[in-house]
């Protein structure tokens, strides 16, 4: 799955804005997975975000989803833990162990974690030490949307609609 949730940013977004939180996002946000698309005909830009597996079952375990255990440990729902992914049902079938819900709650997770630092400005908002920046982002109208895509056949409409 190449996309999990998408940040949408109005037509008139100056590049500087973009690359200044790209640049964010790749170096305190490493578990994501970042795609940027131009839509020509909307002018809109949008981040496509994901992550590894691995990454996802990381953020499985800082969740506390729960998944269901192999009968041989006891069967039934545990919270999951990376230590012990081998005791899980299905954990080597990337494309199904995870839900499309899960992916996203975790890859929202992962997007909240971005926190500013005591010198981070953009667009005359100047950010508090430790403050989530893609919250603030969204209420300014810096950015657009914050959205989950449900599947692959949404992705395909959504690039349809906006991609020519």
């Amino acid at each position: 799955q190449n996309c999990d949730v998408v940040l949408t940013f109005p037509a008139n977004t100056e590049d500087a804005t973009l690359m200044w939180l790209l640049a964010r996002l790749r170096s305190r946000a490493p578990a994501l997975t970042v795609h940027v698309r131009h839509h020509s005909h909307t002018g809109i830009y949008g981040f496509y975000l994901t992550a590894l597996y691995e990454n996802l079952l990381q953020g499985a375990e800082e969740l506390g989803i729960l998944k269901p255990l192999k009968p041989d440990y006891g069967g039934g729902m545990k919270e999951f833990v990376c230590e012990d992914q081998d005791c899980f049902v299905d954990v080597e079938d990337e494309a199904s162990f995870l839900t499309s819900q899960e992916r996203q709650s975790i890859v929202l997770h992962f997007l909240h974690e971005l926190r500013a630092t005591g010198d981070d400005c953009l667009e005359g908002i100047t950010f508090i030490e430790g403050q989530p920046i893609v919250p603030i982002l969204v209420t300014k109208k810096v950015m657009s949307q914050v959205f989950p895509l449900h599947n692959h056949a949404d992705l395909k409409l959504l690039g349809q609609t906006w991609v020519q």
